[in-house]
């Protein structure tokens, strides 16, 4: 019997021909090309399992999860890549800045805490008296040099034609400390407590013969405290 016979027998469909069987009744080995059956089987299996490894090199077969992963990976890296500097970032706006701290001495910065404390209070103050305080309050930022953004209590100025300085948040002459403010020192007068009392005294002074008591500040009547007006 055939080996096709055998097929026939079992109702499977007729294979190459040329295949028999041994005296036994089993399929022969060899078929008419000269080739043992195991031996074909074994090609196969090598074939295979080439073709198995293969596709794992190249991340397509579903047991190689691991290469799948990392092409997923390398596939938006690459993307996210392309759409940064498609839109003309570079790389060394993608760094950040380093952050430099710039550290102050104990003694320093308590004296500067001391004069923004002091600072905070000075538009109290102006508006403790009677007189345009929205008006002096301009005047005073304008002689003090407010365009920093801050007061300066203590600052004192070059020293004028006549050999006199000015002193404080509202810049008191200090030739006021022969007159209208004789009961103050110098040391007073880098207070801002003092010095707008002095100012106030001025102010009202003024007032007495003038049209604005202010007038007795350059910046008011040139009007460069107008910067300072809401």
């Amino acid at each position: 019997m055939t080996y096709n016979e055998l097929r026939k027998k079992h109702g499977l469909k007729a294979t190459k021909a040329g295949t028999r069987l041994n005296k036994n009744g089993a399929i022969d080995g060899r078929t008419k090309w000269g080739k043992s059956l195991k031996a074909q089987r074994e090609r196969r299996a090598r074939l295979h399992k080439s073709w198995n490894t293969g596709k794992r090199r190249t991340g397509k077969v579903k047991s190689s999860g691991r290469a799948v992963d990392s092409g997923i990976a390398v596939l938006l890296t690459t993307v996210v890549a392309l759409a940064v500097f498609s839109k003309g970032t570079t790389v060394k706006s993608l760094i950040k800045p380093v952050v430099k701290i710039k550290l102050i001495p104990i003694a320093e910065a308590k004296e500067v805490d001391t004069k923004e404390a002091e600072a905070l209070t000075i538009p109290e103050i102006i508006n403790s008296y009677d007189w345009d305080a929205e008006k002096m309050l301009a005047v005073c930022k304008s002689e003090n040099g407010y365009r920093r953004g801050y007061f300066m209590p203590t600052i004192e100025s070059p020293a004028n034609s006549n050999g006199t300085r000015d002193y404080g948040v509202c810049q008191i002459n200090s030739s006021h400390l022969r007159g209208l403010c004789a009961d103050m020192s110098i040391e007073d007068l880098k207070t801002a407590e003092k010095n707008i009392e002095c100012g106030y005294r001025i102010y009202t002074d003024r007032a007495k013969w003038d049209t604005d008591g202010c007038y007795a500040w350059t910046d008011c009547w040139n009007g460069n405290y107008n910067e300072f007006m809401k």
